[in-house]
């Protein structure tokens, strides 16, 4: 059984890292704030821009943020939009991660912010990010909802959605019974 949820697992992650760079992701890079930023700031200065596109979108915590431009002297991202796509504009203190937006997709594969999650709920970042996880992850893994799953692909999409639910199911039973030999007199 443990095999299956690894094969299952690693199936979700290849297709999600397949999609995304279908659609355009690359790789995934990552700084600082240097010195904090309020909630309205429009720079935002960084310990390092090597490997940012020169406009992109950003991610801060739960904030996204699209910038119009990176300088070199001052390290910084210039022309910020912030709460961008949605999100909430937040202060964000010294040496807080920058992530370039190429995480998105993983994120979203994953229906939550792992980073984000295990920062903002501390000592229960090890209860959380499980129940996340069995709560948003586990439905996307059944859906195997990804983009290149158009034309004669699509039942091929249908074929990994049954597998899905029966990962889900074996999920399920797994935790089940693990529960029930903990809770055992």
């Amino acid at each position: 059984m443990n095999k299956l949820i690894v094969s299952m697992t690693l199936l979700f992650l290849a297709c999600t890292m397949l999609s995304s760079f279908m659609e355009g992701a690359g790789g995934l890079v990552s700084t600082r704030v240097r010195g904090g930023v309020n909630s309205t700031a429009t720079i935002i200065p960084a310990d390092n821009i090597t490997g940012f596109l020169s406009s992109d979108v950003i991610v801060i915590g739960d904030e996204e943020i699209a910038y119009g431009d990176v300088e070199t002297t001052p390290m910084q991202f210039i022309d910020c939009e912030r709460g961008y796509n949605g999100t909430e504009a937040n202060t964000h203190i010294d040496g807080t991660k920058i992530y370039s937006s190429e995480l998105s997709p993983i994120n979203s594969a994953l229906g939550f912010n792992v980073a984000s999650t295990a920062t903002t709920a501390g000592a229960f970042a090890l209860v959380m990010i499980p129940y996340k996880f069995f709560t948003k992850s586990v439905p996307k893994m059944i859906m195997f909802d990804y983009s290149f799953f158009t034309g004669q692909l699509a039942y091929l999409q249908i074929f990994f959605q049954a597998l899905g639910v029966g990962f889900a199911l074996m999920m399920a039973f797994w935790v089940i019974n693990a529960l029930t030999g903990v809770i055992r007199p």
